[in-house]
């Protein structure tokens, strides 16, 4: 018993007692948040966003008091989100051309952005908007060296030439396309409990 409580002393004594150092509290004081002027009843989820002239837009779906739906175009503005008209943001970038895609929906494209409304998806998914800043970063659309439009879809890959829409792999979903710098094509597809989703180059 004595041995125990002398090998006891010994070991309290000859550790020494380590000091704890508390966690500091981690602040990402580069992000900044900001959130919709809205009330309780009101819920907004934004689906694309672009940058089209050091400005950012963006497409969302909103939901008022539960009951209405719908999807419209947003602006990023001294630190305010806005809905804005979308007849007035089309009519206020001149360099927006109009045409219909391929499913005859009406879409406006130039060389830095691209806007789509189609009214036959689903609130959500109404409004799209693309920009073309980055060739390298993969997206749903992608514009190429020869002004050539390409856009992943559920129903393929389709491409506007300037005056006919091409669908490739009618029947398959795309997820995202991009180019690299030779401009080769890559296109990924969903994935789903079958089989697994692919890579595609074209060039």
């Amino acid at each position: 018993m004595y041995r125990f409580i002398i090998f006891f002393v010994f070991i309290l004594f000859a550790c020494t007692k380590e000091q704890l150092i508390k966690e500091e509290t981690k602040v990402y004081s580069e992000w900044e948040n900001y959130f919709v002027e809205s009330d309780h009843n009101s819920y907004m989820g934004i689906y694309s966003l672009a940058v089209n002239n050091n400005v950012l837009i963006m497409s969302a779906y909103k939901r008022i008091d539960f009951t209405i739906d719908y999807s419209a175009i947003f602006t990023f503005n001294n630190g305010k989100i806005i809905e804005i008209d979308s007849a007035d943001f089309l009519s206020l970038d001149q360099s927006l051309k109009p045409i219909k895609g391929i499913n005859g929906e009406p879409v406006w494209y130039s060389k830095n952005l691209f806007i789509k409304y189609d009214k036959n998806e689903e609130p959500f998914y109404a409004w799209q908007i693309y920009d073309f800043n980055n060739m390298l970063e993969s997206s749903k659309i992608k514009l190429d060296k020869y002004g050539n439009l390409w856009e992943a879809s559920n129903d393929g890959i389709n491409k506007f030439d300037g005056l006919k829409w091409t669908r490739y792999f009618k029947g398959n979903i795309f997820w995202a396309i991009c180019f690299d710098k030779q401009n080769n094509l890559y296109a990924s597809t969903m994935s789903d409990l079958e089989e697994c989703g692919v890579i595609l180059k074209y060039n």
